[in-house]
């Protein structure tokens, strides 16, 4: 459970990191809106590295068998 936890949360904030990225000028304008996330943004990709480098932080951290957890 907590490498899940892990790695839903770092995907999360990675997807919408690039997408405040993506569009800098906007949310510079509107700094407020980083945080709207029920107005939609966040960006697939982002998700998928900000999510693998949660896996591999976490599974390095508590030295936990990488190649046997992504068989699963």
């Amino acid at each position: 459970m907590d490498l899940v936890l892990w790695t839903v949360i770092s995907g999360f904030l990675a997807a919408r990191i690039l997408y405040v990225a993506y569009d800098l000028d906007y949310f510079l304008k509107n700094p407020f809106e980083i945080l709207a996330i029920w107005r939609g943004g966040i960006i697939f990709y982002g998700g998928l590295i900000g999510g693998v480098a949660g896996f591999l932080f976490y599974s390095s951290r508590i030295q936990f068998p990488r190649r046997e957890t992504l068989d699963l």
